[in-house]
């Protein structure tokens, strides 16, 4: 199944190519698909392919179809010849045949292409015209008359009379019956004949036409192959049309079944993901700012989730964060004037992924962190919370500060606790992230500490990593030697992955930092406290202690073997901070001792 589709994909982009080529240079374009084996090196399969390819330039097939060499005029004969013009008016024919091309600018392409056509005709419809060259003669006249009836440029217009008189001839039977005339007449003045698509053309590499053929006189006179100046009313009607034909498109593919295929291939998604991908995104982007449509903005939130993991689970890094980035710009709280309700379902959206899908946030979470800050900050200063939809009614701005508070509750606190069930690399990331917001909201004035307590807290959330990590190696080892003696010594001593390995030193670093880092100032504001009798630092003492006992909780649990190898470094603030008159300051030493400092005692 995987190689069907592999060998699917490799023809569509082979095909896409040579469409590419072929809208830049025909014939290359043509001499390309034979050589791939896309198309038979017979007229009428090159002809079949020109006829039945919607993505081709109409342009580039009439050029192609009108030059003189053996094989692009077979290839335009065998274009004509499957065509069938019984029954048909002469008006109608020319229409019919102009649809699926566009006449070439020069004269003798064009002369080439209406004399097959005239040949064509009067074969299906005999007796019509004494020859073929009636009908040859007459689509000439033909073009002209639409030219002249709907080129505004083109002044005094064409009157019937004479159309009539242009087409007659001194021998009766050689020109054209006048009553088909008029009729012809009548019908080109009420309805023109168009060249050109009335979609925009989207192949690429459409060629630009240099200035010289532009000017070339029977391009100006016939106006065929070029567009005429755009006004505001024409370029409004071209866009109501292009809506129409997609409308068009969308409900005559409604009821097609495609073919579907089950497969277990994760990578054979990656295509369809590049395709919509970043149109999706500029979809979703746009309904975000047309208004308050709960529905849309439900629809909305699910793509972004679901792209965010698709994105994730295919290794497409580059999409994921601009989704996630752009994820993050809609909960507006970086302008809280604008917020409104979608910008809180956008926050919710952001949250939801950190509870059910961490793991696709991996490098990412300094934005996601940052948003968590400015959540907090909003909710919990209230200078800042009047600033949210400022000149709105109070009761769409109660109702948005209520849901954002209810989000800054559990949901936000959920992100910092699921963290131990993080891997290895991504808390990793985790903790280097918290770091560099923590460091920015210190910053700030007067300096902020959410990000700091949250670190304190995750250290003692995954106090447990390092140590579980080190019991688990010991006891391997330990049954390892029982089993098999000494010659598994040094082979088990490698049996940690080295992503493990660097994470338990990094992890070690920061948490024996962070810690000597508290319990330091925690020392110095006691040493304060015996030199002067200033209530302010009492109060620093007793608003720091929380984050002190939550440090000394977090070192009882610590690994023994860590703790002893850092005992230099905690010793000196450790016996400073005996003295404490906080209680849970003293009771969480107390804790301590017993858990690791007393082992150490001879």
């Amino acid at each position: 199944m995987h190689s069907d589709f592999e060998r699917a994909k490799a023809h569509k982009s082979t095909l896409e190519a040579a469409i590419s080529e072929f809208n830049r240079r025909p014939a290359k374009g043509i001499e390309y698909l034979i050589a791939n084996r896309l198309v038979e090196n017979k007229p009428a399969a090159v002809a079949h392919f020109l006829k039945n390819t919607s993505s081709l330039n109409k342009s580039m097939i009439g050029d192609y179809m009108g030059q003189h060499e053996e094989f692009p005029l077979s290839v335009m004969h065998a274009y004509v010849d499957s065509m069938n013009f019984s029954g048909m008016k002469f008006d109608t024919a020319i229409r019919e045949l102009l649809k699926g091309f566009r006449l070439p600018g020069e004269a003798q392409k064009i002369d080439r292409i209406m004399e097959k056509f005239a040949e064509r005709f009067c074969a299906d419809n005999p007796g019509l015209f004494r020859n073929a060259d009636t009908a040859y003669v007459l689509a000439y006249a033909v073009i002209m008359l639409n030219t002249d009836a709907h080129n505004p440029m083109v002044w005094p217009k064409m009157s019937k009379s004479d159309f009539v008189r242009m087409n007659a001839t001194n021998d009766p039977e050689e020109c054209a019956p006048q009553e088909l005339l008029e009729d012809i007449y009548d019908s080109i003045v009420k309805d023109e004949i168009k060249m050109k698509d009335d979609a925009i053309s989207i192949g690429k590499g459409n060629r630009v036409r240099s200035e010289g053929e532009e000017g070339s006189g029977l391009v100006r006179i016939l106006n065929l192959a070029l567009p005429r100046s755009k006004t505001l009313s024409d370029s409004k009607s071209e866009s109501e049309s292009i809506i129409k034909q997609t409308q068009a498109f969308f409900r005559s593919q409604g009821a097609k079944r495609g073919v579907f295929h089950t497969s277990k291939q994760i990578e054979l998604v990656r295509p369809m993901i590049e395709s919509v991908g970043w149109p999706l995104l500029a979809t979703i982007s746009v309904s975000m700012e047309e208004g308050e449509n709960k529905p849309r903005v439900s629809l909305c939130m699910e793509g972004f989730k679901a792209v965010i993991r698709l994105t994730h689970v295919l290794g497409m890094d580059t999409m994921r964060y601009a989704f996630l980035a752009s994820l993050i710009r809609f909960t507006s709280l970086h302008a809280l004037k604008d917020m409104r309700s979608r910008n809180v379902e956008a926050m919710r959206t952001l949250l939801s992924i950190c509870d059910t899908d961490p793991d696709s946030l991996q490098d990412t979470w300094m934005p996601v962190l940052e948003c968590l800050s400015r959540l907090e900050n909003t909710t919990s200063n209230s200078s800042i919370s009047a600033t949210v939809m400022q000149g709105s009614n109070q009761i769409s701005r109660d109702a948005i500060l209520q849901s954002l508070r209810e989000l800054s509750g559990k949901p936000a606190e959920q992100v910092y606790v699921l963290s131990v069930k993080l891997p290895s690399d991504s808390v990793v990331e985790f903790f280097n992230a918290l770091c560099g917001v923590s460091a920015e909201e210190l910053k700030q004035y007067p300096a902020r500490v959410f990000s700091l307590q949250k670190l304190v807290e995750i250290s003692y959330y995954n106090m447990a990593r390092i140590r579980m990590k080190t019991t688990s190696e010991v006891d391997f080892k330990g049954d390892n030697m029982e089993r098999n003696g000494s010659k598994v010594e040094s082979a088990s001593m490698n049996e940690n992955s080295d992503a493990d390995k660097k994470l338990e030193r990094v992890a070690e670093e920061k948490l024996v930092s962070f810690c000597g880092q508290i319990l330091s100032e925690a020392s110095e504001i006691q040493s304060t406290l015996g030199e002067t009798i200033n209530m302010d630092v009492h109060t620093v003492l007793q608003l720091r202690s929380p984050i002190i006992v939550k440090v000394l909780k977090g070192m009882c649990r610590m690994n023994n073997t860590i703790f002893k190898r850092h005992l230099i470094e905690f010793y000196p603030p450790i016996t400073r901070l005996v003295c404490c008159d906080q209680m849970d300051v003293r009771g969480a030493l107390g804790e301590l001792f017993n858990a690791q400092l007393r082992v150490l005692l001879p």
